[in-house]
């Protein structure tokens, strides 16, 4: 009985032990302009504005009203933007601005400037890299040892520089039509403030050139799934292929009262390095905070942000994009926009589907949202994630 003595007093201790409130005293920093944009060449200057806000504000405020944004090109004063909101965006939305007539090319370095009354002025730069290269997409279907579950493994061919950055994106596009009536849901779309995001959908970066963060070997088996996709050229060892997988399999379909057609475009973007930086961040909150939970093995990631006396970032793209189109089956989906329930993997979707219509003229606005995360800090990663 003695030798359990020791123990018996501890958990006597946890159970007369009392929880303390402890006030905490947070200091009252002054509000931020966040400036965020993704440019390439063949689309306007965009940009969109906000302003940082308190996490434990209740209903953040984050709309900035009034600002004055400049473009410069190569040092050149191009303009000032216009805000290119609409009466029916919602909060999340709003602070589009646009440039109307200003492109960008290859090589240009883009500075964007912003204040607004109250904020001191931020200023972001970028210089656009240069053009992605796909040479060919060859595809492979399989089934995993585990789960005995269909897998598409993408084998994708491609030209880069060794000292440019890069990221490879798949995205699912399944086009229903009905009668008269078509609509479209997607693996990653932003749409009215909102990340339509099919989430049952997965990319499994499993080649090794995406495995070149380091890390906690703990981790080092999440790093595929998390990585964003980027790469640095540079990491390309005696290859100019590289390997993804996506699940589940969907095959298009057809019917006397039902079609479905189903894609996948592989798009390889060229990068600045200014992306490449924010997206190698984003991994890391991805595992530490998000998809693989792992955050008491992993040190705290910080946000990083090319936007001087703010928050945000100007980054630089270039896309090349190659759609793969499936083979039609005899099995109907499971599911159809006319449903009258949800698709399971769409739960977390604020817009279930888009209509093609409604799209087509507003399209590219949408791109510009942000997706506000822990501490008041905006992030690009729907931007980033949705390029047209």
């Amino acid at each position: 009985m003695r030798r359990y003595l020791p123990y018996l007093f501890v958990l006597g201790l946890l159970m007369v032990s009392c929880v303390r409130d402890v006030e905490i005293d947070l200091e009252d920093l002054p509000d931020r302009i966040v400036l965020n944009a993704s440019v390439c060449p063949g689309k306007e200057v965009c940009a969109h504005l906000s302003k940082t806000w308190f996490i434990m504000d209740s209903v953040p405020d984050f709309e900035l009203s009034d600002a004055k944004v400049r473009v410069y090109v190569n040092d050149e004063f191009q303009g000032l933007m216009r805000n290119d909101d609409l009466p029916e965006d919602s909060i999340h939305s709003r602070g589009q601005y646009v440039l109307p007539g200003c492109f960008v090319r290859q090589g240009d370095c883009l500075r964007i400037e912003a204040e607004a009354d109250g904020y001191e002025p931020v200023s972001g730069k970028t210089r656009i890299p240069g053009r992605a290269r796909i040479y060919e997409v060859d595809t492979l279907s399989y089934r995993s040892s585990a789960y005995y579950a269909e897998y598409l493994r993408f084998s994708v061919k491609i030209g880069v520089e060794t000292d440019s950055y890069y990221r490879l994106i798949v995205e699912q596009i399944l086009d229903f039509r009905k009668g008269d009536s078509t609509r479209t849901v997607t693996s990653f779309r932003s749409l009215g403030g909102y990340s339509c995001y099919y989430s049952g959908f997965s990319v499994d970066y499993e080649d090794p050139v995406f495995q070149s963060f380091g890390g906690s070997p703990i981790t080092s088996q999440m790093d595929g799934r998390y990585c964003m996709g980027v790469f640095r050229g540079e990491d390309l060892v005696n290859t100019n292929a590289i390997k993804v997988s996506v699940f589940p399999v969907e095959y298009s379909y057809e019917s006397d009262t039902l079609s479905m057609d189903v894609h996948y475009d592989v798009r390889l973007l060229s990068i600045s390095e200014d992306y490449y930086r924010y997206m190698k961040i984003m991994r890391g909150y991805s595992i530490t905070i998000g998809d693989a939970n792992f955050g008491a093995l992993i040190e705290p990631a910080d946000t990083y942000s090319n936007v001087e006396n703010g928050f945000g970032i100007v980054a630089g793209y270039q896309e090349d994009k190659l759609r793969i189109t499936m083979p039609r089956d005899t099995v109907p989906p499971y599911w159809n926009p006319w449903d009258g329930y949800a698709h399971p993997a769409l739960t977390t979707c604020a817009c279930r589907f888009i209509h093609h219509e409604a799209v087509s003229s507003r399209g590219m606005k949408k791109r510009l949202f942000l997706d506000r995360g822990i501490s008041g800090r905006s992030c690009l990663i729907n931007e980033l994630n949705k390029v047209e």
